[in-house]
């Protein structure tokens, strides 16, 4: 499997993300860590069709059978059926669904490309990014645009960036995945994981789920947050 890819995808985040964010600096000490608000909802339909005419063209269909499935996933995607309580079928075809299979897909091809036009504009040449979903990170030579023009460049697309955005010479701002970066270490900042472990979506069924849970976020935010410690 490809894992040295721009869309951050079959990688450990402890392992391999530490390694990855430092060859992005290695001669490029700015980062840019990208946020939108409502990426999903502002995404217009154009930006949807180019990012399935991306995937077509990788694709190679060896027979019709194989191009209907493909053309079923496009217009079941850009075609949205919504059943409402009242029983109503509403069809939406703006925006990027969530909880399709090729939400994150389709998100990543659209962020990566948008990405990619704002770096030509601003210095007509283009840096690795690494991206999935919304979430994004690269790294240039020079601070290359300030977060006014950034914000004033993916505007043009109906897309808004917010104050989560992070532009940074220092190692221990940035922010991917929601994880930051001490050292060689992924983690998460305290108030992240307190917030995880207290705010849940769902009743808990017991202790055991509980200890499950605080396991599963020590985890995550690399053993590096106390306040989780028994």
């Amino acid at each position: 499997m490809l894992t040295d890819t721009p869309i951050y995808m079959g990688r450990d985040i402890h392992k391999d993300m530490p390694y990855d964010i430092t060859r992005l600096n290695s001669d490029c000490p700015f980062y840019y860590c990208l946020d939108f608000s409502k990426f999903d909802a502002s995404i217009c339909h154009g930006m949807v069709d180019f990012a399935w005419n991306f995937i077509k063209d990788l694709l190679v269909f060896e027979n019709e059978f194989d191009y209907l499935i493909y053309n079923y996933c496009r217009t079941l995607f850009q075609n949205n059926p919504i059943i409402m309580p009242d029983g109503r079928l509403y069809i939406v075809s703006a925006g990027i669904p969530s909880g399709s299979y090729f939400t994150q897909l389709i998100d990543s091809i659209i962020n990566l490309q948008l990405i990619n036009m704002c770096m030509y504009q601003h210095c007509q040449q283009m840096f690795p990014i690494k991206v999935l979903g919304d979430d994004s990170i690269f790294a240039t030579p020079e601070s290359f645009a300030t977060f006014e023009e950034l914000h004033s460049f993916f505007e043009q697309f109906g897309l808004s960036l917010s104050d989560k955005t992070v532009v940074t010479r220092n190692y221990l701002d940035i922010v991917f995945f929601g994880h930051n970066f001490y050292g060689s270490n992924v983690t998460r900042d305290e108030f992240t994981c307190l917030s995880l472990a207290l705010h849940i979506d769902k009743e808990i069924a017991g202790p055991e789920e509980t200890i499950i849970r605080i396991a599963s976020l020590l985890y995550d935010c690399g053993f590096n947050s106390f306040s989780l410690m028994p």
